[in-house]
């Protein structure tokens, strides 16, 4: 019974085993956000919904982009979400829009130059 035991067991932990920190997790439907920077300073993108503020990245002057915006922020359906667009290397201010957002919308947001 013993021998039995320890195969076993190792063939449970062996199903449980994740394919490493880049795995893809289904996280549930989508949306994506569309942006166009029309500023002459590069941007970092960022979204908060669901209590939590995530990282999008990064947005060269003059480029435009499509993020994907993960599906834990839409637990429930629909819900608000705050776009925060921050310039890198400049003190200006930090551009915001809130949005109310589905999963599968395409949401588009134009950064306008400021200078």
């Amino acid at each position: 019974m013993k021998r039995l035991a320890l195969p076993a067991l190792l063939l449970l932990l062996a199903g449980c085993a994740t394919t490493g920190p880049d795995a893809e997790i289904d996280e549930g439907p989508t949306a994506s956000l569309e942006v166009r920077n029309r500023n002459w300073l590069a941007m970092e993108v960022f979204v908060t919904g669901q209590g939590q503020r995530i990282r999008l990245g990064r947005l060269s002057a003059g480029r435009e982009r499509t993020f994907t915006l993960p599906g834990r922020l839409f637990v429930g359906g629909p819900t608000d979400l705050l776009f925060e667009m921050e310039t890198i290397g400049s003190e200006a201010e930090v551009l915001r829009q809130r949005e109310s957002v589905a999963p599968g919308d395409l949401v588009q947001l134009v950064i306008p130059n400021t200078r």
